[in-house]
């Protein structure tokens, strides 16, 4: 089960309201460790959320957002890429900055974390108090400057986010109709026309959901942001759907 850990603000020093949110993701109990404690020399107070497995890691991004991430690569379930790509598509975390802190050899896996959308890279081996300060401060600013040169949503990733969003709510809410549906046709035959109608007019609406909740699940990206901006502009004619920058993680309180 993942592990919170805390550090309250020093008296007189940090007035930061709410603590920095930090999830490590890191299978070696020593290591986990060993990444807490050097994320107990941060200047900043801080909540820490570990997880061991890149299923525990996916219900912490699910349930809360983060300002710091963590990354193992070599996970009992996965990979530190795979769990990049979770952040990437989750909704509270898509912009959270993340540094992997890997001890395998593999020169190239850099290269390849940066692509999956990965902040920053630091090695095991190179892993000092110094090192750790030093990277987290380069994805902080990696990340503040991808926000500000970024204005707005990049529309495939908005797309994709889209979809992801629209088949799962399709997926929770179809299984039930299908089970209402079921009941309708296994009820007693009506013995009058007004039970006859309303059957008919039941089976017909469940039907009609359960081809919708087909349709959302078929959906692609551009289509339904095409059709929300059409939505907005018979709403009102005047105004334009305008895609706006996410807030970023990474402001700080002001000292």
């Amino acid at each position: 089960m993942p592990l919170s850990f805390s550090k309250s603000s020093k008296s007189g020093g940090d007035r930061r309201k709410n603590p920095l949110p930090i999830l490590i993701l890191e299978d070696e109990r020593f290591d986990r460790h060993r990444l807490t404690r050097l994320c107990s020399t941060l200047e900043e107070p801080y909540h820490i959320d570990t997880a061991a497995t890149l299923q525990e890691f996916g219900r912490c991004i699910d349930a809360h957002s983060y300002s710091l991430i963590l990354l193992d690569y070599t996970l009992p379930d996965g990979t530190g890429i795979d769990a990049v790509k979770l952040v990437r598509s989750s909704s509270h975390n898509m912009t959270a900055p993340t540094l992997m802190i890997s001890g395998t050899s593999n020169q190239a896996l850099p290269e390849q974390a940066a692509s999956a959308g990965c902040t920053g890279y630091l090695s095991k081996d190179a892993l000092t108090t110094n090192t750790f300060h030093l990277a987290v401060s380069e994805v902080f600013k990696n990340q503040a400057e991808m926000s500000l040169t970024k204005s707005q949503f990049d529309q495939a990733e908005m797309a994709a986010l889209l979809v992801q969003a629209t088949r799962r709510q399709a997926g929770k809410i179809k299984p039930g109709l299908t089970q209402i549906l079921r009941y309708a046709i296994a009820l007693s035959a009506p013995t009058t026309e007004a039970e006859a109608e309303v059957r008919r007019a039941l089976e017909q609406e469940c039907t009609r959901l359960i081809e919708l909740t087909a349709d959302m699940e078929r959906a692609d990206g551009a289509s339904m942001l095409h059709q929300i901006a059409n939505d907005c502009a018979e709403l009102d004619p005047k105004s334009t759907l305008k895609q706006r920058k996410p807030p970023s993680p990474f402001g700080r309180a002001t000292h």
